[in-house]
């Protein structure tokens, strides 16, 4: 299997783990998995550190730092990563379509990046 250097995550894999790609589609999956978890960890984090920075005493502060940290935060983190992972031109099968049909073929093909 063929993956786009270009593909979103490729570049994902890229700026979460460096320099490490697997050589096969089963590890590429599970790395890319990982690489998402550790994303969404990153950001319920920030959020909480937002939130906890903005509350004080007075319950205004509570409704800004609830907005900023559920709705406003989420909304810049899905707009960036849109914006950065953006779909390339050349349409190649998905990677998560060819996980699952080489798992129920019960084999892993190699890959090479593109």
């Amino acid at each position: 299997m063929i993956i786009n250097k270009t593909s979103w995550h490729y570049r994902l894999n890229r700026d979460i783990n460096g320099s490490f790609y697997p050589t096969n589609l089963c590890s590429h999956f599970w790395v890319t998995i990982g690489s998402l978890l550790k994303c969404l960890v990153g950001i319920i984090i920030c959020c909480f550190l937002i939130g906890g920075i903005i509350l004080t005493a007075t319950i205004l502060p509570i409704i800004v730092g609830f907005v900023i940290s559920s709705i406003i935060i989420p909304t810049i983190v899905i707009y960036y990563f849109r914006k950065v992972f953006k779909k390339t031109e050349i349409h190649t099968p998905s990677f998560v379509v060819e996980y699952f049909k080489a798992k129920k073929n019960k084999y892993c093909p190699t890959i090479e990046y593109k």
